[in-house]
């Protein structure tokens, strides 16, 4: 019996908790909570901040026979191999662009301030040729804001090499500071210039 008290009296604190002590951390925890979940970016994307003129039957364009190459409009464009694997899952018919562009350091600069020394490399884009260039029947040229995990910007349009007519055309500008992932944004861009059932049902 003495046994069975004494494990009671010990259990007790854990058994009896006090409620009320214990809610006042609730308002810490629902804060900590909605602080680690605006970190991450978000998995949509608003569709106010959308707008795109869809490929019309008129303009030749065939994803099945149609040949496109994608071209980025800037320096940096860390987000190539991204935009081609979406389009390849929409089985766009992709001709690689023969030419890339890469940082190239030039020279090394020194500054020094009262207590530090600031080492920096100064990089120029260089282009290289990888092979001869193929014809193809459209480009896709893009533009973008951001980097290979969040984008606050991202503009397409295709093009037909024969007239230069452009004959679709994609653009998205972030209103908000929540970004969403870079995959999120590109996913919607191919669904909607290149998968019209996907446009007519959403």
């Amino acid at each position: 019996m003495y046994f069975l008290t004494a494990k009671a009296q010990t259990l007790g604190p854990w058994i009896n908790y006090d409620r009320k002590a214990h809610m006042k951390y609730l308002p810490l925890c629902l804060i900590l909570s909605f602080l680690f979940t605006s970190c991450a970016a978000p998995a949509y994307m608003n569709p106010g901040d959308i707008s795109f003129s869809p490929i019309q039957d008129s303009s030749g364009f065939r994803k099945d026979s149609s040949s496109v190459m994608v071209v980025g409009l800037q320096n940096s464009n860390s987000i190539v191999l991204m935009v081609e694997q979406v389009l390849l899952q929409q089985q766009v018919q992709l001709i690689a662009d023969p030419e890339i562009q890469l940082q190239t350091p030039v020279m090394s600069t020194r500054r020094v301030t009262a207590d530090t020394i600031i080492n920096s490399t100064v990089l120029e884009p260089v282009v290289r040729k990888l092979h001869s260039a193929k014809s193809a029947d459209y480009v896709l040229r893009y533009r973008y804001t951001g980097d290979t995990r969040t984008l606050s910007a991202f503009h397409a349009s295709l093009i037909n090499q024969r007239s230069g007519a452009i004959v679709s055309s994609f653009s998205y500008s972030s209103r908000t500071k929540m970004y969403p992932r870079t995959q999120v944004v590109l996913e919607r861009f191919a669904r909607d210039m290149f998968l019209p059932e996907y446009r007519r049902f959403r």
